[in-house]
């Protein structure tokens, strides 16, 4: 049976479902980490430099709340922060690498899914 979902078909096979579910996490994490590269870029190259001061002051009242809200999404420590840090452009550290491995190859119930990974 498919399952029609937003105009995609979803996959039958489980196989299918895990290789699309582990491409959609992929793609996520890179646009997660894309996302917060350019605020950083904004931030760097913009926010930071003493132009801005002119600059964010000449804003409408509609550009300065968009600058106010990205602040306070991008600002500090938030989720999208610690997807980039820790999963979209920075490997794992190589303990957690090898404690996540160990911890997969003791699963029985994950037996099936290593030819996934290979």
């Amino acid at each position: 049976m498919k399952i029609e979902m937003r105009g995609f078909l979803s996959p039958d096979a489980e196989i299918e479902q895990h290789a699309t579910g582990a491409q959609t996490q992929m793609l996520l994490r890179l646009m997660v980490g894309a996302l917060n590269e350019a605020w950083e870029l904004v931030t760097t190259r913009f926010i930071q430099n003493p132009l801005a001061k002119d600059y964010l002051g000449r804003l409408d009242p509609v550009g300065q709340q968009a600058v106010d809200a990205l602040k306070r999404q991008f600002g500090g420590s938030n989720l999208l922060n610690a997807v980039r840090n820790n999963y979209a452009f920075h490997y794992p550290k190589s303990d957690e690498a090898e404690a996540a491995f160990e911890a997969a190859f003791n699963d029985g119930e994950l037996d099936d899914y290593w030819n996934l990974y290979f």
